[in-house]
């Protein structure tokens, strides 16, 4: 970490800010004790400063990722919040919302607080996501109300579409008082159980197990009914199809309270990648077809899609180095999120309707 007193000096980026005057053009940064002092060309360097230069360097204000598993306590052997928060950083973002999978699971009050106090002191703050349910079982509301007084931004049964629907219509009425947001991945579970990939050309080739489009389809429906019915608000974490994208439009034209993210790696990666098993682009959403990808991308672009989330899910070696079928979800991807997206999107990430 740097001493507050060093000099650092950034040479030749794209600073990337439509409110400011050197919006997309290549700058010097001149950086004194953490705090920016000039903005220029052929700014000189001190003695002593740190010169960062490097081809294709991008400067910007700090990024809010809303999809990050920390997975502390009970999985520190896969990601601590210290961890997760230093490759926040290291990939530009600022702001993390915690939704993690833990044990015990973050249902309560204390959960919520042990979080935020082994955040405090970062330069990335965490915000943190309580559960939807009681250990995230889908069976009665976990204790949202002290979870929101203590500091919970969001409640999620992490990767749940929470198939008790009688659960998710309490949870949005409960919320509604205190404006509480409740998030939930699309999935129909009996059309998606033991899948490990995207139904299609790929998954037949391989022998593998499919998650169709439908499963994700018919799991929007289901949510954006109940969503009508509360009258409240509801975000989907990650879509990863054409036709739940176009259900959350049709949503929000008749009025619904209805976001949506999209994970970065279904703008850049496909399911070709899986031809070899490669476990570690194992995902939930899976992987979808090319002309889906370019589907998202015209999606977000167009503001069908508000976010974009890195969906950091690290996973330890054994968990990966094995069989398909055995592996975990799940990828790191907090410091390759800006590459990734940057290069699904041709180098435009920097258009003002671009949400991350």
């Amino acid at each position: 970490m740097r001493q507050e007193k060093q000099t650092v000096l950034i040479k030749n980026a794209t600073v990337v800010d439509n409110h400011s005057p050197h919006h997309l053009k290549k700058s010097d940064i001149l950086i004194e004790k953490g705090i920016i002092v000039d903005i220029g060309k052929n700014l000189k360097e001190s003695f002593g400063s740190e010169v960062i230069k490097e081809d294709g360097l991008h400067a910007s204000i700090g990024w809010m990722d809303m999809h990050v598993n920390v997975q502390d306590p009970g999985f520190e052997y896969k990601e601590t919040i210290e961890s997760s928060l230093n490759a926040a950083a290291a990939g530009g973002f600022t702001e993390v919302l915690s939704c993690s999978t833990t044990t015990p699971v973050v249902d309560s009050k204390s959960g919520i607080e042990y979080q935020l106090m082994k955040s405090r002191g970062h330069a990335c703050q965490l915000h943190v996501s309580g559960a939807l349910s009681q250990k995230s079982e889908g069976l009665e509301l976990a204790e949202m109300f002290d979870m929101h007084n203590a500091g919970a931004k969001a409640f999620y049964d992490f990767k749940s579409n929470v198939t008790n629907s009688q659960l998710l219509k309490l949870s949005l009425l409960y919320a509604k008082p205190f404006d509480g947001l409740v998030m939930c991945l699309p999935d129909e579970i009996y059309l998606s159980e033991n899948g490990v990939i995207h139904e299609g050309e790929i998954s037949t080739l391989n022998g593998l197990q499919g998650i169709p489009n439908i499963a994700e389809e018919i799991g929007a429906q289901r949510a954006l009914k109940i969503l009508e019915y509360s009258a409240h608000r509801l975000h989907f974490t990650s879509l990863s199809t054409p036709g739940a994208i176009d259900l959350v439009k049709k949503a929000k034209q008749k009025g619904l309270n209805i976001t949506t993210g999209v994970n970065v790696a279904n703008l850049f990666f496909t399911d070709k990648s899986l031809v070899n098993f490669d476990s570690n682009l194992k995902l939930l959403p899976p992987l979808r077809e090319e002309k889906v990808r370019k589907n998202l991308i015209k999606s977000l672009i167009s503001g069908d899609i508000d976010v974009v989330i890195s969906d950091h899910w690290p996973q330890n070696i054994e968990s990966k180095d094995c069989e398909f079928e055995l592996a975990e979800f799940g990828m790191i991807s907090l410091e390759t999120t800006y590459v990734m997206l940057n290069t699904a999107l041709n180098g435009s990430v920097w258009d003002d309707r671009i949400t991350c």
